[in-house]
């Protein structure tokens, strides 16, 4: 199950606490402590010309969220780090060029639910390899999925090196009232 956030009840001098008032202090403090996160990444993937989604099919290198709730599949969906707990998330995502004397493109873009996000990073003119990262701080709903894109323009295939996705909470969307 998702993890959620209740909005907690004043107290007073003379209040009693009572067991449900208890566990909600409880689960809120435990899902501060470890916030929804997930990190995947790849040692070397080979990246054909034009834009394409990269596939995340080993284990993710952590996910914080209940098992059978998990942010990133390998047997499902396995280019997707989906949302389970709404609020603000830092995503980020980049890897390394590798070397080509053609071309004069090389990118890194996240999508959300399939569709580009402005404010994402490029490299251009990088013939000797290129580190290409882009990072956001976006509001997310339950069931947001992000996919990572690579793009390049050298007319054939070519390498990149310590790929990386991520996607962790940071905040609740809105504060109690």
């Amino acid at each position: 199950m998702a993890k959620t956030y209740v909005n907690l009840s004043d107290v007073t001098a003379g209040s009693v606490l009572t067991a449900t008032a208890y566990n909600n202090h409880i689960l809120n403090t435990e899902n501060i402590l470890v916030p929804p996160a997930v990190r995947v990444t790849l040692a070397s993937s080979t990246r054909a010309n034009g834009d394409s989604t990269v596939s995340w099919t080993s284990a993710a290198t952590y996910d914080t969220e209940p098992s059978g709730d998990k942010m990133h599949s390998t047997s499902s969906n396995s280019s997707r780090l989906t949302i389970r707990t709404a609020g603000i998330y830092l995503v980020n995502g980049g890897g390394n060029w590798g070397v080509s004397a053609t071309g004069n493109l090389r990118s890194v873009n996240i999508l959300r639910n399939g569709s580009f996000l402005s404010g994402n990073g490029s490299a251009r003119n990088q013939f000797d390899g290129a580190q290409v990262t882009t990072t956001l701080v976006i509001d997310c709903a339950v069931g947001d999925y992000f996919e990572m894109q690579t793009g390049q323009n050298t007319g054939g295939n070519l390498g990149m090196t310590d790929m990386f996705f991520s996607a962790t909470w940071i905040g609740r969307t809105s504060l109690p009232s």
